[in-house]
């Protein structure tokens, strides 16, 4: 099952976090030398986290961050 704590250990590794927000998630750096890279993930709008499995939201991160 996909939650949000399982998500945020996945991506960790890459210096950002997911949060939710109304209907929709979008990244945060885990502190402000890493917000960059949150700033360039786009936000996904979906009120469900389990619209992705973990792999797939690690999969799209890494995929957002190779474009910086």
């Amino acid at each position: 099952m996909t939650t949000l704590n399982k998500v945020n250990k996945a991506i960790e590794k890459h210096g950002v976090m997911l949060k939710k927000g109304t209907n929709y998630f979008y990244f945060m750096g885990i502190d402000a030398d890493n917000q960059y890279k949150a700033d360039a993930i786009e936000s996904i709008y979906s009120p469900f986290i389990r619209c992705m499995t973990v792999n797939e939201w690690l999969e799209y991160v890494e995929q957002q961050l190779e474009s910086i």
